[in-house]
């Protein structure tokens, strides 16, 4: 499909448009755009899908007018659906500057409710290469934080693709490690709500991951594995 710049979207009102993601993966799109439609006029709903059309978490809902968008932002930022925190912002911080999206979604893989044309290229899923912007650095870790514990608070936040322990020679945690989502906005999620949460009387430090090298011999089994509970 052809690719255009953000700032060549035809049609549609930024100011009347926000961004929302932490949605549960089985939340419907009916009982999503219900929780919107609370708010106002709704002229354009997207839950962004995967390619075999499972919910991407995340999308775009455009109102008739920017202060229903403002409402949307008030009421709804915060709210638990389905057992998740749902986060609404301003259409503005995941589309970053320069970056191209498909003018086109792929058939079936957007929602009834939109256009499906916002999905971020760059931002997209996962290919198994490995994306700075979509991994994280943890570490001030309790050393005797489980691995699979740990690793459960990061999948709150998205889709973990590569979670490594760091450990020492002899197996024990260091205490550190990183964590890759299949999306920029699971590494966004978890700097925003993990940083500086208390785990096991430790406050977690999140930051994003500048290529800090894992010791010889001391990365986890975080790809695709599970540490002991």
């Amino acid at each position: 499909p052809m690719l255009v710049k953000l700032d060549e979207r035809a049609g549609g009102n930024p100011n009347a448009t926000v961004f929302f993601n932490g949605v549960p993966y089985a939340t419907t799109e009916g009982y999503l755009r219900s929780k919107f439609e609370a708010c106002g006029t709704i002229t354009d709903f997207d839950l962004w899908r995967r390619p075999d059309g499972s919910s991407h978490g995340m999308g775009t809902c455009e109102y008739s007018t920017a202060q229903e968008a403002e409402h949307a932002m008030e009421t709804l930022h915060g709210l638990m659906v389905d057992g998740r925190r749902l986060m609404v912002q301003n259409d503005k911080r995941p589309e970053r500057e320069g970056e191209e999206i498909s003018e086109t979604a792929p058939r079936g893989r957007k929602g009834r409710g939109g256009k499906g044309d916002r999905q971020p290229k760059g931002g997209g899923k996962w290919s198994g290469k490995g994306y700075a912007d979509r991994r994280v650095f943890w570490s001030n870790a309790n050393w005797e934080t489980t691995e699979g514990y740990l690793r459960s608070r990061f999948e709150k936040v998205g889709t973990v693709v590569d979670f490594d322990f760091w450990r020492r020679p002899d197996g024990s945690s260091l205490g550190k490690g990183t964590c890759e989502f299949d999306h920029y906005m699971g590494a966004w999620r978890a700097l925003e709500s993990l940083h500086g949460v208390e785990i096991d009387g430790f406050s977690l430090l999140v930051k994003s991951d500048e290529g800090v090298q894992a010791p010889k011999g001391g990365k986890g089994r975080g790809r695709g594995g599970w540490g002991k509970y």
